[in-house]
């Protein structure tokens, strides 16, 4: 898997996180990682939460590097690197 572009954008409509499958408001800053993988291109967006989580814990969350992760995942895999990040936010 390649990585395309990874980048924080505004969304210009609702989303869906990758991370948490919470949605993402129109207008909400955003990371949005766009993907090659055999052939086929994939766009996924993360909230400031998953972001947060995952600019923190990568290497617990994905030692090998692969990024080839289930839709949910940090939600249900990792509940209190979640609830971390929300309480650092606050």
């Amino acid at each position: 898997m390649d990585t395309l572009s990874a980048k924080i954008v505004k969304t210009r409509k609702v989303h869906t996180c990758w991370g948490c499958r919470k949605t993402i408001p129109l207008g909400t800053p955003t990371m949005t990682v766009t993907t090659a993988d055999g052939g086929m291109i994939s766009t996924v967006r993360w909230c400031c939460l998953c972001d947060k989580v995952w600019e923190k814990h990568w290497r617990d969350i994905d030692p090998f590097g692969d990024c080839d992760f289930p839709f949910g995942f940090i939600a249900d895999e990792y509940p209190d690197y979640l609830s971390e990040a929300a309480k650092e936010q606050k």
